[in-house]
């Protein structure tokens, strides 16, 4: 696929077509899995002491997402608190190389709310991913969101945060505690993993940003010529 040629148009089509493939529209919640009970009967959880902090990990996420209740207290909370559906995608040429991140935020209904691509750097595909994530949950806090889904295409990113899966690479930790951090600002918090033909117009924006770059470094060579 080319990002960028007939981009607008391709971004319009899928906005139309939203409300079909959104996940909100069928429960917003993984094939199997319950929100905040990831783990509700996992054989391979045994009493190791490595499967232990395993599911000691996966139950310190489950504290900061299942509820997603801020740790102070909220005063003036009457209201129906504004709910967002976030899909994001992280795109990495070369892995790593240029990188972008895209985030499309609709309504319930798969109504498009607002979208935004941004160039990332030099950034492995899975800095990326949590850099979209990141770019997400900060257009959330702009548009005065309070309750968040998140939908990705990366699996590795939604069970890390989750606590399912460790962060072993010091990079991606940090990235991860920021996330987890963030994640205390909303009244609550949701992630899942979708397949990429329902994430395309995430994925659109995160080339789009990176073709975006390009482009302006081939002006700016040209110039020096």
């Amino acid at each position: 696929m080319n990002p960028v040629r007939n981009s607008s148009g391709a971004l319009a089509a899928l906005s139309r077509k939203r409300s079909g493939l959104n996940p909100a529209l069928r429960g917003g919640t993984p094939s199997g899995a319950e929100p905040g009970n990831i783990l509700k009967s996992n054989p391979a959880i045994s009493g190791t002491e490595e499967q232990r902090g395993t599911r000691r990990a996966v139950a310190q996420a489950q504290r900061v997402i299942s509820n997603g209740v801020k740790e102070k207290e909220r005063e003036g909370s009457a209201g129906k608190s504004l709910e967002l559906f976030i899909f994001i995608d992280g795109a990495s040429r070369g892995n790593p190389g240029m990188a972008g991140a895209g985030v499309y935020i609709t309504d319930r209904e798969g109504m498009k709310i607002a979208e935004k691509g941004r160039f990332l750097g030099h950034k492995t595909n899975n800095e990326a991913e949590y850099g979209a994530l990141l770019l997400g949950m900060q257009e959330a806090k702009r548009l005065g969101g309070e309750s968040i889904r998140i939908y990705t295409d990366s699996e590795l990113i939604e069970r890390q945060v989750k606590g399912v899966y460790r962060v072993k690479e010091p990079h991606l930790r940090v990235l991860h505690g920021r996330v987890m951090e963030h994640i205390k600002e909303f009244d609550s918090f949701e992630i899942e993993s979708i397949p990429r033909e329902e994430n395309r117009e995430a994925d659109l924006l995160a080339n789009l940003a990176i073709e975006k770059r390009i482009a302006r470094e081939r002006e700016r060579a040209k110039k020096i010529k």
